[in-house]
C-alpha cells in the first residue's frame, strides 16, 4: 500500500517487494532513527542498492533477502531504484544514500552522548571513530566469514557484549552487503541471550564511514545529485566494481519489468 508509515512514522511506498522510505530528507530518516535509539526502540535500517537488489532477486529465499525484507526502515541507497520506480508508476521523492542519512546522525550521536558499538572494516577507521567520540565500543572483525559459524559466533558474541557493556542504543555495521544486514538480523535474535534490554537499532551502512572518516572519497554534490556516483566510485575501483556494474547491475531490469506488470 503506497503512501503509509512505518512504525518509525515514516512514509514508504511498496516497490520491488521492499516498503521503501518515501522521503525527500536524509535529515528526517536520521532524526527519526535517534529518536527510536533515545526511546529505547528496536530496529534494522537497511540501504540497498541495485547490487544488493539484483543479489535477492537471485536468492529470494535466502538469509539476505529475508534480512533485509524483515528491516524496519528501508531507505533507496540507489539512484536507479529511484529512475525505475518512476518508470513503473510508483515514483519515490529521493534517494536516501546510507553515507548521507550517517552524515547526518554522527553530530547528533555526539551531541546527545548516545552510547553507540561500531563495527569498522578497517584499523584507521576504528581509530578515527575513537578518536572522535568517547562513549563508543569498537569491533574489529577483520576477515569475517558468515558460513564460518563458529568465528561468526564468536564475533556475534564479541559484539553483543561490548554493547552491552556500554548500554549501546545503536550499532553502526559497515562490514557491506551482504555481510551488514546478515549481521543485523543474527545480532538482533542473539541479543536476548545476553540482556533483557531491547536490542540496540542495527544501522546497515557499509563504506558509509570510510567516506565519513575520508578513508574512501565520495563523489561531487553534482554527480551525486545527477545520479552519477555509481561511476566515481567505478572509475576509483574498476577492478572490483566492474562486475556489479556491469555485468550484475543489468540484471535489476527483470525486477523493473515484474513489477510494472504487476500493477
Amino acid at each position: 500500500m503506497d503512501g503509509r508509515k512505518t512504525t518509525a512514522n515514516l512514509d514508504t511506498k511498496e516497490l520491488f517487494g521492499l516498503s521503501f522510505v518515501d522521503s525527500t530528507s536524509a535529515t528526517e530518516v536520521a532524526e527519526v532513527v535517534i529518536d527510536l535509539a533515545t526511546d529505547s526502540y528496536s530496529a534494522t535500517v537497511v540501504t540497498p542498492n541495485v547490487d544488493i537488489m539484483v543479489q535477492m532477486q537471485d536468492e529470494p529465499n535466502g538469509e539476505v533477502a529475508s534480512a533485509v525484507n524483515s528491516a524496519e526502515i528501508c531507505t533507496p541507497d540507489g539512484q536507479p531504484i529511484v529512475w525505475a520506480s518512476k518508470l513503473v508508476g510508483k515514483p519515490l521523492a529521493s534517494r536516501l544514500a546510507g553515507s548521507t542519512i550517517f552524515a547526518e546522525m554522527w553530530p547528533a550521536v555526539k551531541e546527545n552522548q548516545l552510547p553507540v558499538t561500531m563495527i569498522a572494516s578497517k584499523p584507521q577507521v576504528a581509530e578515527f571513530f575513537r578518536q572522535d567520540y568517547d562513549n563508543l565500543e569498537i569491533v574489529e572483525p577483520g576477515v569475517l566469514d558468515v558460513n564460518d559459524e563458529v568465528g561468526f559466533d564468536e564475533f556475534l558474541t564479541e559484539t553483543i557484549k561490548l554493547a552491552i557493556s556500554n548500554r549501546s542504543r545503536i550499532v553502526f555495521s559497515g562490514l557491506g552487503y551482504p555481510k551488514d544486514p546478515v549481521i543485523a538480523s543474527r545480532l538482533r535474535k542473539a541479543c536476548p541471550r545476553y540482556s533483557a534490554e531491547p536490542a540496540p537499532i542495527v544501522m546497515c551502512l557499509g563504506a558509509s564511514y570510510e567516506m565519513y572518516s575520508g578513508l574512501r572519497s565520495r563523489a561531487p554534490q553534482w554527480m551525486q545529485d545527477s545520479g552519477l556516483e555509481w561511476f566515481y566510485r567505478f572509475m576509483q575501483e574498476p577492478t572490483r566494481l566492474f562486475g556489479r556494474y556491469f555485468i550484475r547491475g543489468p540484471k535489476f531490469i527483470k525486477s523493473v519489468v515484474t513489477e510494472f506488470f504487476s500493477k
